[in-house]
Order: C-alpha cells, then structure tokens, then sequence
C-alpha cells in the first residue's frame, strides 16, 4: 500500500502530460511495467 502511493505520487506529475484520458486498464499496464522497472534495478 506504501510503495502504491509513492508510485501514485510519482505519476501524478506525469499524467499532466497525458493529453488524451485513458482507461483503469492502460493506466493499470503503465503501473506495472513501473514497477517491473523499480523491482529490477
């Protein structure tokens, strides 16, 4: 629950430049392909 309000936090400055809105499941892939990331460095 800690690391998802990070990672929340972390995207909310992002989703600024997201120009059209996407869906849960888009944002959901793009989470988790962050944390793949986070988890292998």
């Amino acid at each position: 629950l800690y690391v998802g309000k990070v990672c929340d936090k972390f995207f909310t400055n992002r989703t600024v430049y997201v120009s059209e809105p996407e869906s849960q499941e888009s944002l959901e892939i793009k989470l988790s392909k962050v944390f793949d990331v986070m988890h292998k460095s």
